[in-house]
């Protein structure tokens, strides 16, 4: 008795077993964020950057694909700015980025005032984000939430924030992983 193995393949997929579905779903993704990094580094990065070239702090604009390794837009209201999540490759030209945004980065026309808003002022067309983990991300969220806590931020992927009781006063989270109220407690004593 003769046992004839025949492996077929499955269907749809290539000689070397990867799905074509999962290869035209690849590029097709690495497509669009071609696309979002093109258009954020037109619309967003470049006044940023032309600013830095101005102030003397670069020699030159860097392209865009030596700038940004992966960028997403978060869906928003057309009152609100669009948020922007990326990921740079070099860490020196996010600092820069995230330096020069608030002299370079492009602003909206502002609405004319109403009763309720008599101090309409332009806003920014983007808010710009770095890439941040989760635990990163949700502890600076629940630091900012506390009632003890003026404003929390991140730099550099490091959590800084300022207290109430002293808001000029920058401080820098040690553990990000300890509870909200030990950070709190480490930072005041």
């Amino acid at each position: 008795m003769t046992s004839s193995h025949t492996s077929a393949k499955p269907p749809n997929t290539s000689d070397n077993g990867v799905s074509e579905l999962l290869v035209s779903r690849f590029l097709m993704l690495k497509k669009k964020n071609f696309h979002v990094r093109q258009v954020l580094y037109r619309s967003l990065l470049l006044p940023i950057l032309e600013g830095a070239v101005a102030a003397g702090d670069i020699p030159a604009v860097p392209p865009a694909d030596q700038l940004i390794e992966r960028a997403h837009i978060l869906p928003s209201s057309a009152s609100k700015p669009s948020i922007v999540i990326a990921r740079f490759f070099s860490r020196d030209y996010k600092d820069l980025c995230f330096k020069h945004r608030k002299q370079h980065q492009p602003y909206s026309t502002p609405p004319p005032p109403t009763r309720s808003n008599t101090r309409a002022a332009p806003r920014p067309l983007y808010q710009i984000y770095e890439d941040l983990n989760r635990t990163i991300f949700t502890k600076m969220r629940a630091l900012a939430a506390h009632d003890s806590v003026h404003a929390a931020c991140t730099t550099s992927g490091a959590i800084r924030l300022r207290l109430k009781s002293d808001p000029e006063k920058v401080l820098k989270v040690r553990r990000p992983t300890d509870p909200v109220d030990k950070i709190l407690s480490e930072l005041t004593s």
